[in-house]
C-alpha cells in the first residue's frame, strides 16, 4: 500500500514512467561506463532515475562525501545524461516506498573523476589469485578473479 500511494503521489505531481530496465552506455573520463537502471521517470522536459533498493544503501554527508566507494547513483546519471536532462537521481527504498535522492551528487561526480583519472594512469596492476579463499572478502580484485 505505501509504494501504490509513492506511486500514486509521483503520477498527481506529473511523473511519468519512461523506461524500465535500460541499458545504457557513455564514455567519461576516458572509461566506457555501462548499466542498466531500473528506472527511469519524465516530468515535462526532466528526467528522474530511480534506483530500486530493498535492502540497505549508502547515504553520505559533507562530512563523509570524501570516503565515498559507492558510485552507483552517479554512474546511473552520466548514463542518463544521454536521454536528456536529469534533475534527480534517487534510490526507490521499496520497503519504506520513499525517494531518496543523492544529496552529493556533485560532489560524489567530481570525486568519481579524479578515482578514474587516477586509474587511468595507472600502467599496471599487480595481483595473483591466492588459495586462501577467505582473503577474498577484503581483496580489491575479487570480482576480477571470479571470487565474489
Amino acid at each position: 500500500e505505501p509504494f501504490f500511494a509513492q506511486e500514486i503521489t509521483r503520477f498527481g505531481e506529473g511523473y511519468v514512467v519512461e523506461h524500465t530496465e535500460k541499458e545504457l552506455s557513455v564514455d567519461f573520463e576516458g572509461f566506457k561506463l555501462y548499466g542498466i537502471l531500473d528506472r527511469i521517470d519524465r516530468r515535462g522536459e526532466a528526467l528522474s532515475v530511480l534506483d530500486y533498493k530493498t535492502g540497505k544503501y549508502k547515504l553520505y554527508t559533507k562530512r563523509t562525501v570524501e570516503n565515498a566507494t559507492d558510485f552507483q547513483l552517479e554512474f546511473y546519471w552520466l548514463l542518463a545524461q544521454t536521454l536528456g536532462k536529469v534533475d534527480a537521481c534517487s534510490f526507490y527504498d521499496l520497503k519504506s516506498a520513499l525517494v531518496v535522492g543523492e544529496a552529493m551528487l556533485s560532489e560524489k561526480l567530481e570525486l568519481l573523476k579524479r578515482h578514474l583519472r587516477e586509474l587511468s594512469v595507472q600502467e599496471s596492476t599487480n595481483f595473483e589469485k591466492c588459495e586462501n579463499r577467505v582473503l577474498c572478502q577484503y581483496c580489491d580484485y575479487k570480482y576480477l578473479c571470479s571470487r565474489a
